[in-house]
């Protein structure tokens, strides 16, 4: 694929989302999901062990919290100039000259378990349809997602209802998002999105990176 910005951000404002394949090797998904393994191992106890209601509820699902604080090879992660370029454009429409700053809001890795049940369709941004992109993800795949390993859900062009999803009704037009690893996910926090079940059991974890970053 391409690297042509101007698509790619004419996509996400259109769609909510894009999924850009190949900026990373599987050789370094490997290396990144090593250090999360070592990383949950040493404090899953901390907050995987208790129960909590929603999407606060970690107990059937791995997850390491802080990610810049654990090792700085996540950096490369959190600086990879594609994807801050995308940001830049993002993130500064709106403000005074298309200049004020934006910051790292979210650095987290999530793993559902086998059986997980998925998550309930959801926004991120806690505002319902609003005008700017205000919050965007940043979901690096470490792990092929597929139908059997809870992958994620979103509902393209979401971004841009003025109201949250409903769960107790069918959502209609779903989609689930199927992609290799080293790929990422890009999508305003206001998409309406969620997590699919957990169906196969992997030896290495799927986990996902999500890098959020807010307009300041």
């Amino acid at each position: 694929m391409k690297y042509k910005l101007k698509n790619i951000v004419n996509n996400i404002k259109k769609n909510g989302y894009i999924i850009l394949p190949n900026l990373i090797s599987k050789n370094k998904c490997e290396k990144y999901k090593k250090i999360l393994n070592k990383n949950y191992e040493m404090y899953k106890d901390n907050y995987c062990s208790i129960k909590k209601e929603g999407l606060a509820n970690k107990q059937d699902e791995k997850v390491v919290f802080n990610l810049h604080n654990k090792n700085l090879k996540f950096f490369e992660l959190f600086q990879h100039k594609k994807v801050l370029d995308i940001l830049d454009v993002l993130l500064k429409e709106g403000s005074y000259k298309k200049s004020e700053p934006y910051y790292l809001n979210n650095i987290s890795a999530r793993c559902p378990l086998k059986g997980n049940k998925g998550q309930l369709i959801h926004i991120d941004s806690n505002l319902a349809g609003v005008n700017y992109n205000i919050i965007v993800n940043v979901m690096w795949l470490l792990d092929d997602f597929n139908e059997k390993n809870g992958s994620t859900y979103i509902v393209p062009k979401s971004h841009l209802v003025k109201k949250y999803a409903n769960n107790n009704k069918k959502i209609e037009n779903k989609i689930l998002i199927k992609a290799k690893k080293g790929s990422v996910l890009i999508f305003n926090a206001n998409l309406w999105h969620g997590g699919s079940e957990k169906k196969k059991p992997t030896i290495s974890l799927g986990y996902n990176i999500g890098l959020r970053k807010m307009v300041c």
